[in-house]
C-alpha cells in the first residue's frame, strides 16, 4: 500500500542491507519485485489457504528460496493449521514443494488478536509432534520458545532445540521503528501505558533525537523494558506484558 515500497527496498540493498518481508496476496509483478530485492520473504496463511500457497509458488517459482509461511496459532486457527501440516505431509501440495519453512506465531491479545483464545499445552504439543513426527520444517517466533523448549524437554535432541532456540530479544538485539518514525522495544508493545518509567503509548520519536543510542537505546525507559524482560526470562516467563 505504501508507493514508495520498493524504492525503500532498493535503497537499502543499494546501501548493503538485504530487506525482508511480510506479505498475504501478491501479483506477479510484485512477485518479480520481491525476488529481485529481497533476502526472504514471509507468506501470512489466513483463512483461504489457496490465496498463501499461491503467492508462495509465485515466489518460488521465481528462483527464491528463503519463502517461509507464516501462521498465527490459537484454539480458532487451529483448524488451519491442521490443514497446513497435512499439504505439508509427502506428497505435498505441489505449490509448497520448495517452501522453506512453516512459521508458527504466537498469539498476542492485541488488536485483530483480542478476539482468539489461546491455544492448550496439549493441542501446542501436538502441533510440534505432528511437525517433529513427518520431518516437517517448522519453526516459531521468539514469543514462544520457552514454551517449544517445554513440549520438547523429554526428546532426545533437546539440547539442540536449545541451542537453536532463541526467547524474547526485544530490546536487546532488536528494535521497533513504526511508520511515523516512533521506537518501541516490540512491535506489541507499542502503545502500551502499564510501565513505571514512562510509556509506549507514544514510543520515542527517533527523528527527534540527536543520538540514537544515547537518545533511544539507552534511554530511562529502554534500560527498564531491557530488565524486566530479562527478569521474566529468568522467571521462565516467556513476555513482560502478554500471557504467551
Amino acid at each position: 500500500s505504501n508507493p514508495d515500497t520498493f524504492k525503500i527496498m532498493k535503497y537499502c540493498r543499494d546501501n548493503g542491507v538485504i530487506p525482508n518481508v511480510t506479505v498475504a496476496d501478491i501479483s506477479d509483478s510484485t512477485a518479480d519485485a520481491l525476488t529481485d530485492l529481497c533476502g526472504a520473504v514471509a507468506v501470512s496463511r489466513y483463512s483461504n489457504k489457496d490465496i498463501c500457497y499461491d503467492s508462495i509458488k509465485k515466489l518460488t517459482d521465481r528462483g527464491m528460496s528463503q519463502v517461509n509461511m507464516h501462521i498465527m496459532i490459537s484454539e480458532e486457527t487451529r483448524g488451519d493449521v491442521l490443514t497446513t501440516l497435512h499439504d505439508l505431509m509427502e506428497p505435498r501440495d505441489p505449490r509448497l514443494k520448495d517452501l522453506n519453512a512453516v512459521v508458527f506465531l504466537s498469539l498476542k491479545k492485541k488488536g485483530r488478536g483480542t478476539g482468539f483464545t489461546q491455544l492448550t499445552e496439549e493441542h501446542f504439543n501436538h502441533i510440534v509432534n505432528v511437525c517433529l513426527e513427518h520431518n516437517i520444517s517448522f519453526g516459531f517466533d521468539s514469543c514462544s520458545a520457552l514454551k517449544f523448549l517445554k513440549s520438547v524437554e523429554n526428546h532426545d535432541d533437546y539440547e539442540t532445540f536449545k541451542t537453536v532456540s532463541e526467547p524474547c530479544e526485544s530490546g536487546r538485539f532488536s528494535a521497533y521503528i513504526s511508520v511515523d518514525g516512533y521506537y518501541s522495544p516490540c512491535s506489541f508493545l507499542e502503545g502500551i501505558k502499564n510501565f513505571k518509567i514512562g510509556n509506549w503509548t507514544d514510543g520515542i520519536n527517533v527523528a527527534e533525537c540527536d543520538d540514537f543510542l544515547k537518545d533511544v537505546w539507552y534511554s530511562d525507559k529502554s534500560e527498564y523494558s531491557r530488565r524486566r524482560g530479562l527478569k521474566c526470562l529468568s522467571e521462565g516467563v516467556s513476555c513482560q506484558y502478554y500471557d504467551i
